[in-house]
C-alpha cells in the first residue's frame, strides 16, 4: 500500500477547504489511524495493574523544624501586613502557627 496523504490531511484542516477535499482528507485519516493503530501499544489501567504493586499511602503528621517556624510565622506577619494595609486587619486562619 502506498501513502501519499499528508497533503490531504493538512489542506482538509483549512477553514476554506470544500467538501471533497475534506472527505478525502478524512479518508486519508482513517487509513493513517489503521496502518499506525497497528504499531502502537495502548496499556490499559487494568493490564497496568496485573504488574504493579498495591498502592499504598500513608498519612504521617510530623512537627515542623525551627527553620520551617520561621519561614511560616515570616510569611504570615507579611501576610498580615498586606491584609492591614487593605484594611482587613489579623484574620482568624492566620492566628496560630
Amino acid at each position: 500500500m502506498s501513502w501519499n496523504g499528508n497533503n490531504h490531511i493538512s489542506v482538509c484542516r483549512e477553514p476554506g477547504a470544500d467538501d471533497e477535499v475534506k472527505a478525502t482528507g478524512l479518508a486519508r485519516i482513517s487509513q493513517l489511524t489503521e496502518i499506525v493503530s497497528q504499531f502502537i501499544l495502548r496499556r490499559t489501567f487494568k493490564t497496568n495493574m496485573k504488574y504493579l504493586p498495591p498502592k499504598l499511602e500513608y498519612t504521617i503528621f510530623l512537627n515542623l523544624t525551627d527553620y520551617q517556624v520561621d519561614l511560616y510565622t515570616a510569611l504570615l506577619e507579611e501576610k498580615d501586613i498586606v491584609l492591614q494595609s487593605e484594611g482587613g486587619g489579623r484574620g482568624t486562619s492566620y492566628d496560630t502557627v
